[in-house]
């Protein structure tokens, strides 16, 4: 609300909140009357279902899916806005993003892991974002960090929600099938991290597995990724079968091989290539575990 390009509107959905949400949303109400709100009797159990009520509900050129849990720089909104103005074929804006804890502080940069060039502000093809950086994961790591372009959302129709974790990614490369990518390098979003998040829930789970494998064959199909970024998933995805079926949740064994075989529709070579790095993940931990127990003396 105290952004130097005051939003439209505001339009708070409140998912059937159990704590006392709706009465501070009420107070900022009475201040506020730009913002509408409209509430869940029960709990939808999906935050895409969210997306899409929102979605089908803003009028404004631009949409700012801002979560609960984020805050923002005052001067957010006009920059990516500015942005979008200037380059009209854009369908996304994002910037960098903090990670702040549940006290605000900050502890890291969400850069994690992730192959790109934070220091660089750049704007791609659509085309180019697709078949590059999307491949192997999500570029965007938090949907507070990015606005996009009302029009091309319509495009494209609401987000998918039979997706639990990986529905903006999958959102994302739809947008880009109609639009362009720009990216500002200053952190002007603060993403709040705690043990509470649905994104720290679902990461520890075989859903980041299970959608990763949709989302590869979903691009395999409609686009041609690049080789360079078809490896990197691959060996992602590699990691992650080894710590779900190995070590933590190897329940999830069915669902994990269920979409590795539907993925291997459009890669036969696929189960080959992450048995393989899942047995260099492996031996790379076990060398990890053994090497603080040799003497100094006997190592080389």
């Amino acid at each position: 609300m105290r952004q130097t390009l005051p939003p439209d509107e505001v339009l708070i959905l409140d998912d059937a909140s159990t704590d006392d949400s709706l009465e501070t949303i009420n107070e900022l109400r009475s201040v506020y009357p730009n913002i509408r709100l409209i509430t869940n009797g029960t709990n939808s159990g999906n935050t895409f279902r969210q997306w899409n009520k929102g979605l089908s509900e803003v009028r404004g050129d631009y949409v700012w899916i801002a979560e609960s849990d984020d805050y923002a720089d005052s001067q957010f909104l006009e920059i990516l806005v500015g942005l979008l103005e200037e380059h009209p074929h854009a369908s996304i804006a994002f910037c960098r993003s903090l990670v702040v804890d549940a006290s605000d502080r900050e502890i890291g940069k969400f850069a994690h892991g992730i192959v790109w060039n934070w220091e660089q502000s750049c704007y791609k093809p659509g085309s180019e974002a697709i078949r590059g950086p999307f491949v192997s994961q999500c570029i965007i790591p938090n949907a507070s960090s990015a606005v996009l372009r009302r029009s091309a959302c319509l495009q494209v129709g609401p987000v998918n929600t039979d997706y639990a974790l990986s529905g903006d990614w999958a959102y994302y490369l739809r947008l880009l099938q109609v639009g362009d990518l720009i990216y500002d390098s200053r952190p002007l979003n603060y993403f709040r991290d705690h043990a509470g998040s649905v994104r720290v829930r679902s990461a520890r789970s075989h859903l980041v597995a299970v959608e990763a494998f949709r989302i590869l064959d979903w691009l395999c199909l409609h686009d041609k990724p690049q080789k360079v970024e078809l490896d990197r998933a691959y060996s992602i995805m590699a990691n992650v079968w080894y710590r779900d079926w190995l070590t933590s949740q190897p329940e999830f064994l069915p669902c994990l091989l269920k979409a590795a075989w539907q993925a291997c529709a459009r890669d036969r070579l696929l189960p080959l290539r992450l048995l393989r790095l899942s047995a260099g993940s492996a031996f790379r931990a076990a060398k990890r575990a053994i090497s603080p127990l040799v003497s100094p003396a006997y190592s080389k």
